[in-house]
């Protein structure tokens, strides 16, 4: 069995379901691993070595990494 990394974001555990690269920038897509049904889009950044993650706070980037996530899995998506 994998280890599954899990990431506390605003008091709610994620675990990443899938890490996608758009234009030069990272995204991780996690899942709440209390509802499959709560997914969360953060950019990853790396700083001075360290890997962190940031929220999106922009509409245009959200919806972009949402469609990108979307064109990657939709023959799963009905």
């Amino acid at each position: 069995m994998d280890n599954i990394d899990v990431y506390t974001i605003n008091g709610k555990d994620y675990a990443i379901a899938d890490i996608i690269e758009i234009n030069d920038k990272t995204y991780a897509y996690m899942t709440n691993v209390d509802s499959e049904n709560d997914l969360c889009i953060q950019r990853i950044e790396t700083e001075n070595g360290h890997k962190y993650f940031v929220g999106l706070t922009d509409q245009e980037e959200f919806n972009k990494a949402l469609e990108e996530f979307y064109k990657k899995y939709k023959d799963l998506v009905s």
